[in-house]
């Protein structure tokens, strides 16, 4: 059984009075467009607002702990590469 995504991206068409609305809320509350529009959406729902928060948390967590490896990973690709270099000019020279 094929797992569902935690978040989906939607497109949706407002009027400009209202997403300047959003843009000038977002601003004030030092939020992004789409935390306002989730938050709006979660008050209007009656969603329990922990739980949507705490699985965001989650994906952000996941998130920075996979761009730590990424990172950890180009680190040793461009040691290995460094390496490769040096042993190809090593043995063109003898």
């Amino acid at each position: 059984m094929a797992r569902q995504p935690l978040a989906r991206t939607i497109s949706i068409r407002i009027s400009y009075s209202m997403l300047e609305a959003v843009d000038e809320y977002a601003s004030n509350e030092n939020k992004d467009r789409t935390e306002v529009i989730r938050d709006a959406i979660t008050q209007y729902l009656k969603l329990p607002l922990e739980r949507t928060e705490e699985r965001f948390n989650i994906v952000d967590s996941k998130i920075d702990a996979l761009n730590e490896e990424f990172k950890k990973l180009a680190n040793r690709v461009s040691v290995c590469l460094e390496f490769v270099e040096e042993n190809s000019k090593k043995k063109n020279l003898s």
